[in-house]
């Protein structure tokens, strides 16, 4: 089967299993859905009171009550907050500009070990070496939005409506799903098992690399469900790594798009107080299991947590928690690029400028709507018109909490939208592997060289590569 053939088979499964469910669900319901999605829309006069900025005789719009197990709901999920980075912290957002390397040669696909140069194993397992100093013991990555096992919720809805048959049917969408993503996919735009296998053989030094997988659904419900679960598989990391070197173990975590959303969140459940609580009853309510979920977070925070984000949206808060260190890498294109792109403003990372704030689609049942409507005061707009138009106009929003990276990854290339995903997709290639492998380990984990060592430059290429039209030979 073709690529044409493939995408057409995940679109028409996409289509026809959403649609098979929403009728097997409700009878009649077109005009049910119908209603409770007009239901679910705020009014247009609060939204541009919002927009244009509330009037002096215009009343505050009082946010719904959030969930709580002890004693009354509060009203304000916002003032729950503990201290974030990105409104709190008095330092300006900190970020540079670098240009992309191409180590390894572009269009490089292959996820066999044994066909990358000795170049390409050596510079990986020095990668790996540094790693290993900094006695990181494991590197998680995470997917985004739209390429996990149940973007659309066909699975939930489907456990639902036939309870009997769920658990079958959950196994199959759920393989079927990624089986499709990764045949169509491929290494662009998700972490695929062909490259997480890659990186943990070309790291080596024992670094167990792990690719974590969850609904991918846009909304608040599926990134909070999805956090947590990522809180578990750190802990189970995080307590075999236990007495293997020197002081706390430290996990590395890697994610692209919404995938880094996640760790936002984590920042969240890891603080103390009453907006952890909240969140985790929220998660409660749509059926999600906390059952010993206090003793994995106290796992969690037995070891270090070094985050990296690959054109993730700026819009969750980032609290600020011991041993958590961010760092962001966004592709921001070509500051001198020519033609259509820049005039549409689709230079870069155009997928990342559409996933703002207000971007999220509405769940499928007005009670999930409801609860993502109670994470909007401490998470953002979720599903909100206005709010997306303000997210998307502008130039390259760079997060507060901690350090970005904006990379040309163009780098002068006659690189399409197709090609790169619309820019979103260049984070997960083969052949930025070394290169991001290197800039994590550069910020994160720098070496230290010798007192009595002399600067070395570094050889002009490592591959025969062909230099670029244009460029200086």
């Amino acid at each position: 089967m073709g690529l044409f053939g493939v995408a057409l088979l995940t679109v028409s499964a996409f289509v026809v299993g959403f649609a098979a469910a929403l009728v097997a669900a409700h009878r009649g319901w077109r005009w049910a859905r119908l209603a409770t999605w007009v239901d679910a829309v705020r009014p247009l006069r609060e939204r541009a009171r919002r927009f244009f900025g509330a009037t002096p005789g215009d009343a505050p719009a009082t946010p719904p009550p959030a969930l709580h197990p002890d004693g009354p709901a509060p009203t304000d999920l916002d003032a729950l907050a503990g201290p974030r980075a990105a409104s709190g912290s008095s330092r300006p957002p900190s970020s540079s500009v670098i240009p992309f390397d191409p180590i390894a040669p572009r269009g490089t696909t292959s996820t066999s070990f044994d066909e990358h140069g000795e170049a390409w194993r050596i510079a990986m397992a020095q990668v790996g070496a540094r790693l290993r100093t900094a006695n990181v013991c494991a590197a998680i990555f995470v997917h985004g939005t739209f390429v996990g096992a149940d973007p659309l919720s066909i699975v939930r809805l489907a456990r639902r409506t036939v309870p009997r048959f769920g658990p079958l049917l959950e196994r199959a969408f759920r393989r079927k799903t990624q089986a499709h993503v990764s045949a169509l996919l491929g290494d662009l735009g998700t972490f695929g098992d062909p490259y997480v296998g890659l990186f943990e053989r070309g790291v080596g030094h024992g670094i167990s690399c792990t690719r974590f997988a969850w609904s991918s659904e846009n909304h608040h419900l599926g990134r909070l469900e999805g956090a947590i679960g990522l809180a578990r598989v750190v802990a189970v990391h995080a307590k075999f790594a236990e007495g293997r070197g020197a002081g706390r173990p430290r996990v590395l975590l890697v994610g692209h798009s919404h995938g880094g959303q996640l760790f936002a969140l984590l920042t969240h459940l890891l603080m103390d107080g009453a907006e952890a609580d909240v969140l985790l009853d929220i998660a409660r309510s749509r059926g999600v299991s906390i059952d010993g979920f206090r003793d994995v977070i106290e796992q969690v925070r037995a070891c270090e947590l070094d985050v990296v984000t690959q054109g993730t949206p700026a819009r969750y808060p980032w609290l600020d928690v011991p041993n958590f260190r961010v760092m962001h890498i966004v592709n921001q294109g070509s500051e001198g690029a020519r033609g259509i792109r820049p005039l549409l403003g689709l230079d870069g990372d155009t997928i990342r400028r559409l996933g703002a704030s207000g971007s999220d689609l509405p769940a499928t049942t007005r009670a999930e709507r409801e609860l993502n409507a109670r994470l909007d005061p401490v998470l953002g707009p979720g599903s909100d018109a206005l709010a997306l138009l303000r997210g998307v106009r502008g130039g390259v929003r760079v997060d507060a909490a901690g350090h970005t990276y904006l990379v040309d990854y163009d780098a002068g290339e006659a690189a399409g939208i197709l090609t790169t995903g619309a820019g979103h997709g260049v984070y997960t290639r083969v052949d930025a592997m070394l290169f991001t492998a290197r800039l994590i380990a550069d910020h994160f984990y720098p070496a230290e060289p010798a007192a009595d060592a002399a600067p070395n430059p570094r050889p002009r290429s490592w591959w025969p590569i062909r230099p670029r039209r244009g460029a200086p030979r």
